[in-house]
């Protein structure tokens, strides 16, 4: 009766020692799983480090313009995104988590396996490259120069094209793509990329280099002087206004083209034919044409002149525009000498008083500085402003001028002839310019707007020439019979008057 109880108990024994064996193989799984997801927790955390210490270094002829991080080039979320998901939720667990799953779950994770990439392609969707492409803005850059032509003493040469370093954005662009094309990134070790853009052609060329332009230079240069056409005018010496043209032919004797395909210039042939003009143009003791603001170029009996062509400075006119290869209408520079032997009116300073068109304008320097209305010497009475040339002098303030059938005070004046006709102010005049001058006029002198003489009382120097010019011819106002400029060049008067 005692046998059957006795292999219970065996049975019971054998029971426990079996479970005992399960749990402790349990628990060895366990603690392998354990080392095992600390290993590859460690593989993935490695990963994403090396991901942030990734860079891509951007050099130019060598010199380096920056390193940059995946993260200001746009790539490391990318990039950390595809280790991520190269890993399991699990593998991604801190190891304390992981330590808290249970037995079963361990020997699943196990049992699926873990095997992650060690290479990973570098995604290029999201990538920037405005950091690099400022960087590079920042350099100082020069624009290639074309291949052109060049005059050294008389000869004209090619001058080869210089390139210089400003950049075709595209193609550095497109090269800097290229440097990640094809990149793998190795788990665990950062990727450290390097591009050098000039390994393509990626600055701007010159559009024109020697070669065309040595090929371009006879056609061109022929092509040019059949077209040019230089006209030089001699208005100041003539009154007809004569003019001188250097043409086709011309030019054919001025210029010739070398063995070596260089352009010769006969600057002797120029002065040739500058020298003939001024044989021609050169005159002795004529009336001076004088530039008149309002009537342009208009005799002056009252003033002679001899004129001679200022032939230095034409060649040097002509020779710098027959080299530029453009057509152009210059003026001959001349010399005029008065009856003293002396250059006239050489600093370009002066005051004009037209009597025909009723205007005064006022050279500085050669500058612009007065053009207003005025009224002269009546006509109707004789009291006609004298013509010819005269200088400012005795400038006063406030004074009264008395004559014998008047007295009146002004502001302003500037004695011009002896100390009886000058320049000055008339506030009892409401109207200036026109026809007022034929029957009311001044007694002889000037009369102008109180602000125009005041704008230029303190910068007339004693001594400035005042050039008084017109017919002082009477006629009857408004009939259309005064002598002002029917066609003014310049000032209003005139126009005025006809309106």
């Amino acid at each position: 009766m005692r046998r059957p109880f006795l292999w219970v108990a065996i049975a019971l024994i054998l029971m426990g020692t079996a479970a005992v064996g399960v749990l402790a193989v349990g628990m060895k799984s366990a603690n392998d799983a354990q080392t095992q997801h600390e290993a590859v927790y460690s593989d993935y955390r490695s990963a994403l480090r090396a991901v942030e210490r990734s860079s891509f270094t951007v050099y130019e002829g060598g010199y380096e313009i920056g390193t940059y991080t995946f993260e200001e080039l746009g790539l490391r979320e990318g990039l950390e995104t595809a280790v991520k998901n190269a890993y399991s939720a699990l593998d991604r667990l801190e190891p304390a988590e992981f330590a808290e799953l249970s037995i079963r779950e361990k020997r699943d994770w196990i049992a699926a396996g873990t095997t992650p990439p060690r290479e990973y392609a570098v995604p290029l969707d999201a990538l920037t490259l405005a950091p690099v492409l400022e960087d590079l803005a920042d350099i100082p850059r020069t624009q290639p120069v074309d291949a052109h032509i060049e005059q050294i003493s008389g000869v004209y040469s090619v001058t080869p094209e210089i390139p210089g370093n400003t950049l075709r954005e595209d193609v550095v662009i497109e090269e800097l793509r290229d440097c990640f094309a094809g990149q793998t990134y190795k788990a665990g070790w950062p990727l450290e990329l390097s591009c050098e853009i000039t390994d393509q052609d990626c600055y701007v060329k010159p559009e024109i280099d020697a070669a065309e332009m040595q090929s371009r230079l006879e056609t061109a240069a022929r092509r040019a002087w059949d077209q040019m056409q230089i006209d030089v005018s001699f208005a100041r010496m003539d009154p007809d206004g004569a003019a001188e043209t250097i043409g086709r032919e011309e030019l054919r004797r001025i210029l010739s083209i070398d063995d070596q395909g260089g352009i010769t210039m006969n600057s002797e042939a120029v002065d040739e034919i500058v020298a003939g003009w001024a044989q021609k143009y050169n005159v002795q003791n004529v009336p001076y044409l004088f530039d008149s603001y309002v009537k342009g170029y208009t005799p002056l009996d009252f003033i002679q002149c001899s004129y001679e062509l200022d032939q230095q400075a034409l060649s040097d006119q002509l020779r710098t525009q027959i080299l530029s290869m453009q057509s152009a209408s210059l003026e001959a520079p001349v010399f005029c000498y008065g009856e003293d032997g002396e250059q006239l009116f050489r600093d370009e300073t002066w005051i004009e008083v037209d009597i025909d068109n009723q205007q005064l304008t006022y050279f500085k320097n050669g500058e612009l500085i007065l053009n207003t209305d005025i009224v002269t010497g009546a006509l109707y009475n004789g009291h006609m402003t004298p013509t010819g040339l005269y200088d400012t002098h005795h400038k006063q303030t406030e004074i009264w001028l008395v004559g014998e059938d008047y007295t009146v005070f002004v502001h302003y004046w500037i004695g011009v002839i002896g100390e009886m006709i000058g320049l000055h102010d008339a506030e009892w005049r409401e109207n200036f310019g026109g026809e007022n001058y034929s029957h009311n006029g001044s007694h002889g002198c000037i009369n102008m707007p109180v602000d125009a003489i005041a704008s230029i009382f303190d910068i007339v120097d004693d001594g400035t020439p005042v050039i008084i010019h017109g017919h002082n011819r009477y006629f009857v106002p408004y009939t259309g019979n005064s002598d002002a400029t029917p066609n003014p060049l310049r000032g209003t008067t005139a126009a005025k008057a006809e309106e």
